[in-house]
């Protein structure tokens, strides 16, 4: 925010004409500081002075060092100390005073201000101001002046507030009326009152969880810190351990080597040996038995098989105890590693031996190879113990080059480093683990709206597959909120707009739990009607008011009476079917009303242009159905309402046979005066 363009003036003096938030108007504002759930946490978190000074209001501090030449174009520090620093004390101490005046019968009491360091920040100086209140809350300010010289301030200077912080929450776009480029103390004053006031109890529950949370956090960091200390202990007795047995190995290598070679000069030892005592046998390398002979040649070429065959299937041995697959060459040695790919060969061409270990990426394409040849069988058995140990080699860099995936995000705690890792987080926690057979990340989310994941390469990769479902899961929870909200919103304000509807369904359910009173309720739907933000379905014509007196009911009767029978009959169903609909419930109080007012004069109007039933020939009986024509008739309708009736008794008597239709008009034009006696007790 640059604090020259879009910074408050604050006017000092009373304002004779502060209105602060009208119901509804709070209502709203505080309904927009807490919509959204992380900017809501931060009305009940507070901060000290420095805090909120080191966040919002970044530069050096002004000292008797940052004094420069005396031009036009110099810094600000010698004026805010002398002056500007003077006058937002001053003015702090009237906000307090417009605090306390607003909140005088609200138990709260607004302390004394806390004026931080000026400080030089680019081209501008500010001030952090801090009013801390009796219930825990505070209200942060931040100020910068001058008003039309940016790098020079004079006595006549007003400073200008361009951050206004209710405990950590922003809440200038809410205190600032908007469109002014200035703003009285008494303005802004109370609507930040009215704002702590609003906010006081919900701040004061959060605080105790908030105490108990900070709590159980300090307890945590610290078992946290004696666990580090205790793993990087362990850490460094792993990495001496470890280096102790790569030395083992390596000396263990030379001295398998030098056995080798050894063993190799001992069996050529014994096989000139055994020659020798073949001759002083007399055998001479004859076969016995007369058989044939055998030579020297043959005999060594026996000797260097059996020689082959031993070294070959102690090579294999070394390969299979390293995890080596062991496939099926004959006269020789196949062997596949999987991790890093190795494939490792053996086989003797005459005199000649060949190892050979190829290198493969995971394509299974060759990216080296390294042989190990012998020009003799007998020379294998130093070539072995090389091509061991260079595989040996190949392993330890494949398993240091494996990434210990450590990725950790915050919230998470792990069992060991790269190992098993869990959050309580009902949205984007759970458990992340890897499976012991494949080697495969899995994922069992917390929220019950995600499924279980599996089959991840890495522990990243998983936490990024969660945090993605995490997100979506988030955004529909929101549109379902939202749908939710418009809901209730239409129910609650029947033709409220849509963009309107999520607000009021916000509204009902805070007066549903005592946050919104009924009157504010009330102003607040009003305002929607006057705002022309409420639009009803439309309806038939209303012929009357909704209060009817005696003078409308013949005015209107006497036009009515010029219509026909079947055209009082259609307007009269019509009005009668719309209001047995589900649009007459959301219309206007004054319009069902004056609907229920026409029905009843349509009613009247088609009762009265009813054909007079003729005369019988009995006395008697013509006597009724005479009487109960004039009673559609209207001529006694000067009387009460009980003698009416009385008169209308003897007239259910009659033949049913013959009278059916005379009896049901007499029958519904009784009923039209009842409603019209209770609606007329009502109306008194």
């Amino acid at each position: 925010m640059n604090p020259l363009t879009e910074g408050k003036r604050l006017k000092l003096g009373y304002d004779y004409f502060s209105e602060g938030f009208t119901g509804p108007q709070l209502s709203e504002a505080y309904y927009r500081l807490s919509a959204d759930r992380m900017q809501e946490r931060l009305l009940f978190e507070t901060a000290t002075l420095a805090q909120m000074d080191e966040a919002y209001n970044p530069g050096d501090p002004c000292d008797e060092n940052d004094r420069m030449e005396t031009t036009e174009s110099g810094m600000v520090m010698e004026s805010i100390r002398v002056k500007t620093y003077a006058r937002t004390e001053k003015t702090m101490a009237a906000l307090v005073r417009v605090f306390n005046t607003h909140l005088a019968d609200k138990n709260i009491e607004a302390q004394a201000p806390i004026v931080g360091r000026p400080k030089k920040s680019g081209l501008f100086a500010t001030v952090t101001v801090q009013i801390p209140f009796s219930d825990g809350q505070t209200v942060s300010i931040i100020f910068h002046s001058p008003d039309n010289n940016k790098m020079k301030i004079t006595a006549d200077d007003e400073i200008i507030a361009f951050r206004w912080l209710l405990n950590k929450r922003d809440i200038t776009h809410v205190v600032s009326p908007e469109g002014d480029a200035e703003v009285s103390l008494q303005e802004v004053g109370k609507r930040t009152a009215q704002l702590v006031e609003k906010n006081t109890a919900r701040f004061q529950v959060m605080q105790k969880d908030l105490v108990a949370q900070k709590k159980t956090l300090e307890d945590v960091t610290a078992k946290a810190g004696e666990a580090v200390a205790r793993h990087e202990g362990l850490v460094g007795k792993l990495q001496d351990d470890q280096d102790a047995t790569t030395a083992t190995d390596a000396k263990i290598v030379n001295l398998k080597d030098r056995i080798e070679k050894q063993k190799s000069f001992n069996e050529g030892l014994q096989g000139k040996i055994d020659g020798l005592k073949a001759k002083q046998a007399g055998n001479d390398g004859k076969a016995v038995g007369g058989g044939t002979p055998k030579d020297e040649a043959a005999m060594k070429a026996e000797q260097v098989a059996e020689y082959y065959k031993s070294k070959c299937s102690a090579f294999q041995d070394e390969l299979r105890g390293r995890g080596f697959a062991i496939g099926d060459k004959t006269g020789g040695v196949l062997a596949f590693y999987q991790n890093p790919a190795l494939q490792v060969s053996l086989a003797a061409v005459g005199q000649e031996v060949f190892i050979e270990v190829i290198e493969s990426d995971a394509s299974g394409q060759t990216t080296g190879r390294k042989s190990f040849d012998s020009r003799t069988i007998k020379g294998m058995g130093s070539q072995v113990p090389k091509a061991l140990a260079w595989i040996d080699k190949k392993l330890a860099e494949a398993k240091k080059a494996e990434p210990a995936d450590t990725y950790l995000p915050t919230g998470w705690t792990e069992s060991s480093p790269g190992g098993l890792a869990t959050s309580k987080d009902p949205i984007s926690g759970g458990m992340i683990d890897k499976e012991i057979a494949s080697g495969k990340w899995f994922v069992i989310p917390e929220n019950g709206s995600i499924e279980k994941m599996e089959g991840f390469a890495t522990r990243k990769q998983a936490f990024d597959a969660l945090e993605q479902m995490a997100a979506r899961a988030a955004s529909d929870k929101a549109v379902e909120e939202h749908n939710r909200l418009v809901a209730v919103g239409n129910e609650a304000v029947p033709g409220v707009r849509l963009q309107d509807a999520e607000i009021a369904g916000k509204l009902w359910e805070m007066k549903g739990r005592g946050e919104l009173s009924q009157e504010d309720w009330d102003k607040y739907v009003a305002d929607l009607k006057t705002s022309n933000k409420i639009t009803l379905p439309t309806g038939p014509q209303a012929i009357v008011g909704a209060t009817m007196t005696p003078e409308d009911e013949q005015r209107v009767l006497a036009e009515l009476s010029s219509l026909s029978r079947e055209e009082l009959t259609r307007r009269h169903d019509e009005v009668q079917a719309y209001m047995e609909g589900d649009d007459y419930e959301a219309q206007d109080p004054d319009y069902k009303k004056s609907l229920q007012n026409t029905e009843f004069l349509l009613f009247t109007a088609k009762s009265n242009a009813s054909t007079p039933e003729p005369a019988p020939a009995d006395t008697a009986e013509s006597a009724l159905v005479q009487r109960a024509n004039d009673i559609l008739a209207g001529k006694y309708d000067s009387l009460t309402l009980g003698e009416v009736l009385k008169l209308a008794e003897p007239v259910m008597d009659l033949d049913e046979a013959k009278y059916a239709d005379l009896m049901d008009k007499v029958d519904a034009y009784t009923t039209v005066l009842t409603k019209k006696a209770v609606q007329a007790k009502l109306a008194a």
